[in-house]
């Protein structure tokens, strides 16, 4: 509530959700619970917000050789 952060349930691939696109959204309604007893609850409240999915480095680059042979002169 005090600091916006959301924990999600399950991991959310931003490419699988928003393809190649620069800014990544998604609409969610979050519920909010409230115990009344224990293993009993009640839902207090649902939210919903705009949330933006931020991409984490989760693909091992890729390059067409293993090796790189480059010739950088002394000179201009």
């Amino acid at each position: 509530e005090k600091s916006g952060s959301l924990i999600s349930a399950a991991t959310i691939d931003r490419e699988e959700v928003c393809d190649n696109q620069v800014i990544c959204k998604l609409n969610c309604d979050i519920i909010v619970y409230t115990s009344i007893s224990a293993g009993s609850y009640d839902i207090l409240k649902v939210i919903s917000v705009l949330v933006e999915i931020q991409d984490i480095n989760d693909n091992i680059p890729e390059f067409p050789s293993g090796t790189v042979a480059l010739s950088i002169p002394e000179s201009n």
